[in-house]
């Protein structure tokens, strides 16, 4: 569930997911490791035409990162690697990709399609992996707050404890934003002006922060790793807006080409406070179309198509656990143990009393109670809707499986999460002529 205080007026109840998700929103990210590394680097290789063109120039001046940037410091995507398992029922993915101008050298608009069906699993984190010939210039060399591509977020919304199932396209138009991991704001309301920092102006040059300055939990994320380019778009579905941001790494730990992950709110930030996210839950259906321009209005290039030759492009999803194996993710579960009666996305399905707690686990499914622990967090939006934690102003879920530290107890425990990580790879070709 992605949580949100019944008390926090500034923060109305509305992701990641991530993107993510005890934070919020679905981190639409992930670092490539192991062998599905080599899977992608596998997969991203071109197969040649007859007809030979110049590549591209380099895509990694001395303004922007160049190879690798190998940290040995683990993050929330290696975890999810290293658990994760293909073949999962509840967890199918449609994966397109394409180019406006096919041909070799254009400078074209780069176009990314993803789509999970109704009832399966949310996605937790993706990533696309485009071939190495790709050429893509680096965000310091692209003026801050250029609007450089755009995003569309289908997905279904929860909000007020209600359920799953408000229609929720988020529309971003994504602006080309700093690259320098040293000067960060904050994703929380640090100041406590009530606006969270990312979407305040403090310099008044008409843009958010979050445009001009790293946001720091996008540095525990990806720690030690600078992104080759940077957007971000938000988004005025609840107030404060929705954030979006698409990075592009370039051989992100050892793969061959330019990963591009997108980043919804917080998703993945593992120390992000459950709650704060904007809207309580998010769930299936849900898909994305990012489209990046290949050039700016003046002309100047962004992308530039590579020689010749059939490329795939590579998508690796992970979905979100669900510990009970009932096909209801631990994020959109408030019986994460106990197999549901009925459909969270449905209201009153399963839940007579219709305050947001299933019957398998409702002490009394006939009165109704929207905050059964009465810890000021709506049943909808408590990661332990059961058990009151002794810090009402945060919720705490150690090991990121969207189950709270004191209600973690029936499965593995707090520090081990719980339930599978279901994975999908898929691969969309590109010719070009």
């Amino acid at each position: 569930m992605l949580r949100e205080s019944r008390v926090a007026e500034w923060w109305p109840a509305a992701v990641f997911v991530g993107f993510v998700v005890a934070a919020a929103a679905v981190v639409a990210v992930l670092l490539v490791s192991g062998g599905r590394g080599e899977l992608q680097r596998r997969s991203a290789q071109p197969q040649a035409s007859a007809r030979t063109t110049v590549a591209p120039s380099s895509t990694a001046p001395s303004c922007a990162p160049s190879g690798p940037q190998p940290t040995g410091e683990r993050t929330l995507f290696d975890d999810l690697a290293d658990g994760a398992s293909m073949d999962d029922p509840n967890f199918e993915v449609r994966f397109e990709g394409g180019v406006a101008d096919n041909s070799a050298g254009a400078h074209a608009d780069l176009t990314l399609d993803m789509s999970v069906r109704a009832g399966d699993v949310a996605p937790k984190a993706f990533s696309i992996l485009l071939p190495s010939q790709w050429g893509i210039t680096p965000g310091c060399q692209i003026p801050v707050g250029l609007a450089i591509g755009n995003l569309r977020w289908d997905v279904l919304l929860g909000r007020n404890g209600n359920p799953c199932n408000e229609p929720g396209p988020l529309l971003f138009i994504m602006l080309n934003a700093t690259i320098d991991t040293s000067d960060t704001v904050e994703f929380t309301d640090s100041d406590r002006n009530g606006l969270p920092d990312f979407a305040e102006d403090k310099d008044h040059s008409g843009r958010a922060d979050v445009i001009e300055k790293y946001p720091s939990f996008l540095n525990r994320l990806f720690p030690g790793r600078r992104p080759l380019r940077r957007t971000a778009g938000l988004f005025p579905y609840v107030s404060p807006p929705i954030l979006a941001q698409s990075l592009a790494f370039q051989d992100l730990d050892g793969s061959d080409g330019t990963t591009l992950v997108l980043v919804l709110q917080d998703i993945g930030d593992p120390e992000a406070i459950a709650g704060k996210s904007g809207f309580s839950d998010y769930c299936t259906p849900s898909g994305f179309r990012l489209t990046d321009s290949g050039a700016t209005y003046t002309g100047a290039p962004l992308y530039t198509n590579p020689p010749p030759g059939k490329y795939q492009l590579v998508l690796t999803a992970f979905g979100e656990r669900d510990a009970d194996g009932d096909g209801i993710e631990n994020a959109l579960d408030t019986c994460p143990f106990d197999a549901n009666v009925g459909n969270p996305r449905v209201k009153g399905d399963g839940d007579a009393d219709e305050d947001g707690l299933d019957a398998a686990c409702d002490p009394n499914d006939f009165e109704y109670n929207p905050d059964q622990d009465g810890d000021g967090y709506l049943n909808r939006d408590d990661i332990c809707p059961l058990t009151k934690g002794p810090d009402a102003s945060t919720q705490k879920d150690s090991d990121g499986d969207q189950i709270g530290d004191e209600c973690d107890t029936p499965g593995n425990g707090p520090n081990v999460a719980d339930g599978h990580v279901p994975l999908v790879i898929q691969s969309a070709e590109v010719v070009v002529r």
